[in-house]
């Protein structure tokens, strides 16, 4: 008799402990993620900085030629023309410098979720100022939070939430390259994505890079960083290393600083 119960209780325990684990779903809580920028080759930075923007540049112009030809009909000259050109094209270095060169990046970037209520708090800080959103799971709505002069909470109107319209990407799982992150067994999972320049689709499209280290143990289709709804679907990833062809020779790193999710 004693053998039949000890031999149950084996059974018993042995069929739990090959049940898979529920994920969580968050509900309550946080999670905080900081962005470190890596320089691995200064010169190859510089250099294939310069580069991508001579292209991009030199696409501007030969794009902004119809639109000298009409200015300069109407305006009586080639003069105000050439300036308007000339300063798109400053607008365009400007905005590239600050989004594609690390030396120019924004610094203390940090992005964070804090779930309350059936809704979440979306947060990005960056040079210590906020931009703060309100996601609202059930009704798929993002709505943004800015303050007034006086310092007022206001919500704008509540629109639509997107994932990343990203056709041409491939992802792939080294499931043997393993590690532990806020108490979840995490593996490798390699995203690579094509995309064209946002400034022009006429350019060869940029290839991006990420390389993740995602739980299984979490599932939720909202993410501080990850907007591809079909990375989401599968992981949740808690540590991201980004690179892309465009300007070479660093990393953007994304590591999780607190975590607190129930």
């Amino acid at each position: 008799m004693k053998k039949t119960c000890i031999i149950l209780s084996l059974l018993i325990l042995a069929s739990c402990s090959s049940q898979p684990e529920i994920p969580l779903i968050p509900e309550k809580g946080s999670i905080h993620f900081e962005r470190v920028i890596h320089i691995t080759n200064q010169k190859l930075v510089d250099s294939t900085y310069s580069k991508s923007l001579n292209t991009i540049l030199e696409n501007t112009r030969n794009s902004s030629v119809d639109i000298i030809k009409e200015i300069a009909v109407s305006t009586r000259g080639k003069n105000q023309a050439m300036q308007k050109v000339m300063d798109m094209q400053n607008m365009v270095k400007d905005a590239f410098k600050k989004t594609c060169h690390p030396n120019f990046m924004e610094k203390d970037v940090r992005n964070s979720f804090c779930f309350e209520k059936g809704l979440i708090l979306s947060t990005c800080t960056a040079n210590e100022k906020s931009q703060n959103y309100i996601l609202d799971p059930e009704n798929v709505t993002i709505t943004q939070i800015y303050l007034d002069k006086k310092q007022n909470r206001i919500r704008s109107q509540p629109t639509k939430y997107y994932y990343f319209n990203v056709n041409d990407f491939h992802i792939n799982e080294y499931r043997n390259q393993t590690k532990v992150i806020k108490g979840y067994k995490c593996f490798k999972v390699v995203l690579e994505i094509n995309k064209p320049l946002p400034l022009s689709s006429k350019l060869p499209a940029i290839k991006e890079k990420y390389i993740m280290y995602v739980t299984e143990e979490i599932k939720f289709k909202y993410h501080p960083l990850v907007l591809l709804k079909e990375v989401l679907e599968q992981y949740y990833p808690l540590e991201i290393i980004e690179t892309t062809d465009l300007v070479e020779g660093y990393q953007k790193v994304y590591t999780v600083t607190e975590m607190n999710l129930k």
